[in-house]
């Protein structure tokens, strides 16, 4: 008998041990199952340029000066995320970029923040099946489509995977605190943190975890956690307060750096406070309803309607009341509620970030709460039920996971491309600007459809005419199909509505130039090169315009300046030489052609004004020299070269 009593809890923990490492394996193939289509995915044009495809930084993997990049530099991208950026890094290192590695990282990443998430339940309650349930809607949910088709919301996915991680190292510091279990959790805050700036909520959660399953708070009955004074459970969570300070002055000075905060006049206090009540009532409808979802919604600035925020803030109410009533005997609810409540105060819109009135990405980690409140609910309501109560129950909550993972893999599909994304979008929110601007983006730069761009930011102006990017955009639209006066206008409208974008004063002067209106273009160009004063480009411009006008000092001036900024570039060179020649310095026009030469040698204007330079220092076989390569590059100013030749010859006849 007693040999049998000690086999007894070997024998469960095995049993144990088997039926949590099933569920882990149920939870990997769930998770593969609903988002496997992603690995045939392409990178889309929604950020993941910025992130990814575009950004030289992170294709060159991991080395010295990508780390300092990562760490010093990243805010340029509009985020602080070192470890995020690091991440990307380190996929482009292995599968450069090829896009199925990238989103196979985002795979794993969810499916183990699903596993550690039924790990940490599980070893704080010891309740297998709640646990589960809470992990297979955290896996399949459709709101969490987002972060995982998407591969620039990287940093949601690890954000979301070193909080669980902090969370599973909690539970083991809660029953037998230490340094060393402390430095635990400490390392994976810090490394959620440095992942996305949303983790700045976790040490509120963990004090919500001591209060239940841990049951760590004054008063308490017994639980797994080792009880302590509240002050010492606040005391220890101090030190994960103290980064807190400076990462937000990071994040802040990273949207400010993108025009990403919305100022107090753009979106006031009252609008920002009524689209953060309808936003917590609209997640807690798309978790029980996910339908209409998409990847933007739009703000909707001045024109909300009375109800949306009501009933929101009824939400909350009804919420907060129902946690308020049922806290004391079901603790559960004590921590699932404001766990939903707390965590999405970071981007819930008070201090408004872009140009979205929520996202559903917003919601990874916020919906635990809400997953905790239904599943210890469902296993308190069937505590006391009979078996056969007890397998339907559980065939019902299969049947919900199934059709919810059946509808997250129908939206996962709509992340394919960005044609159907944005397609979605528009079906789900038809003012989105963004939608529209983005389609307009896609035929003009990828596809060469002028006149289909030119329809999508024509109804993007039509919703929101103050959108400087799209007026921008249209204006080369326009121009690349010959429509050079109309587009000036577009160039203007983006220039006042975005004077500081300098693509907006470039592009301007440009159309300015071609319109023949050279002194307007001169100061455009003055304009821009003060946004840019070492762009060659704008200096050319700028010279080009002075020649149009007769004015060779300063058009050689301006060329001259443009050509130490280039000095490789051959086109600029020879039109220095051209300016040079103009205004009479002819050594000067010498060198600038010979380093056009020098540069390129395929450029037929230097060949042509060096030959009419030998010509009038009465060197003709100097002039026919230049006559073969002119030949080979440009036919015409050969015969016009040959011809002066011919006349010098003949003494003028």
């Amino acid at each position: 008998m007693a040999r049998a009593s000690r086999e007894n809890p070997e024998s469960r923990a095995a049993s144990q041990r088997g039926r949590l490492t099933g569920a882990a394996l149920i939870l990997t193939l769930l998770t593969f199952a609903v988002f496997h289509p992603v690995l045939g995915f392409g990178f889309l044009g929604l950020d993941d340029p910025r992130f990814v495809t575009a950004n030289k930084e992170v294709q060159e993997g991991l080395c010295a000066e990508s780390l300092r990049w990562a760490f010093f530099t990243t805010t340029h991208l509009g985020f602080y995320a070192p470890v995020t950026a690091l991440s990307h890094m380190v996929d482009c290192q292995i599968y450069g970029l090829r896009p199925w590695g990238h989103h196979l990282t985002n795979l794993l990443l969810h499916a183990a923040s699903a596993i550690l998430l039924l790990l940490a339940l599980f070893g704080m309650t010891e309740a297998l099946w709640p646990s589960f349930w809470v992990a297979a809607l955290f896996a399949v949910h459709p709101l969490h489509v987002e972060p995982v088709a998407w591969i620039a919301e990287r940093k949601e996915l690890l954000c979301g995977f070193f909080w669980m991680v902090a969370v599973l190292a909690y539970g083991s510091y809660a029953r037998a605190p230490s340094l060393r279990r402390y430095g635990a959790v400490t390392t994976a805050y810090l490394l959620a943190l440095l992942s996305k700036p949303m983790a700045v909520t976790l040490p509120l959660t963990l004090l919500l975890l001591d209060l239940w399953p841990l049951r760590r708070w004054p008063g308490d009955s017994p639980g797994p956690g080792r009880p302590a004074p509240l002050r010492t459970l606040l005391l220890e969570k101090l030190p994960l307060l103290l980064p807190i300070p400076l990462l937000s002055l990071a994040t802040l000075k990273a949207q400010s750096h993108v025009g990403a905060l919305g100022s107090s006049e753009a979106f006031p206090l009252g609008e920002r406070v009524a689209n953060a009540l309808y936003a917590y009532g609209t997640y807690l409808l798309k978790a029980v309803a996910p339908v209409h979802l998409a990847a933007l919604y739009p703000f909707e600035h001045g024109a909300m309607p009375f109800w949306k925020p009501m009933g929101g803030a009824l939400a909350l109410l009804c919420g907060t009341a129902g946690a308020v009533l049922l806290a004391r005997k079901r603790r559960y609810v004590a921590m699932g509620w404001p766990w939903f409540v707390g965590t999405l105060v970071p981007v819930i819109g008070l201090v408004h970030v872009g140009s979205q009135a929520m996202a559903d990405r917003y919601t990874y980690i916020p919906l635990v709460g809400i997953f905790v409140l239904v599943a210890w609910g469902a296993a308190e309501a069937l505590g006391s039920a009979k078996r056969r109560a007890r397998c339907w129950a559980a065939a019902v909550a299969g049947g919900v996971v199934v059709l919810l993972g059946a509808t997250a893999y129908a939206q996962t599909l709509t992340w394919k491309d960005d044609e159907t994304l944005y397609t979605r979008i528009l079906r789900v929110s038809p003012r989105s600007v963004l939608a529209y601007y983005n389609l307009g983006n896609l035929y003009l730069f990828e596809r060469g459809d002028p006149e289909k761009a030119r329809g999508f930011y024509e109804k993007a102006l039509a919703v929101d005419p103050g959108y400087g990017d799209v007026h921008l955009n249209l204006g080369i639209a326009l121009v690349r199909q010959g429509k050079t006066r109309e587009a000036l206008d577009q160039f203007r409208d983006a220039a006042r509505l975005k004077p500081d974008l300098p693509e907006a004063r470039l592009n301007l002067a440009t159309a300015l130039m071609r319109s023949r209106l050279f002194p307007e273009a001169a100061d455009a160009y003055g304009a821009y090169l003060a946004l840019r004063p070492d762009d060659s480009k704008g200096h050319s411009g700028l010279g080009l315009v002075y020649g149009e006008m007769g004015d060779w000092e300063r058009a050689s001036a301006a060329l001259s300046r443009a050509a130490d900024l280039a000095p490789g570039d051959a086109a600029t060179s020879s039109l220095l030489g051209y300016a040079l020649l103009r205004r009479g310095d002819r050594d000067g026009a010498r060198r600038a052609f010979g380093r056009a030469l020098s540069n390129g040698p395929s450029q037929p204007q230097p060949y042509y004004y060096l030959g009419l330079m030998a010509l009038e220092a009465g060197d003709i076989a100097g002039a026919q020299a230049r006559l073969a390569p002119l030949n080979r590059l440009d036919p015409a100013m050969a015969r016009s070269l040959e011809e002066q030749i011919g006349r010098k010859r003949t003494g003028g006849r």
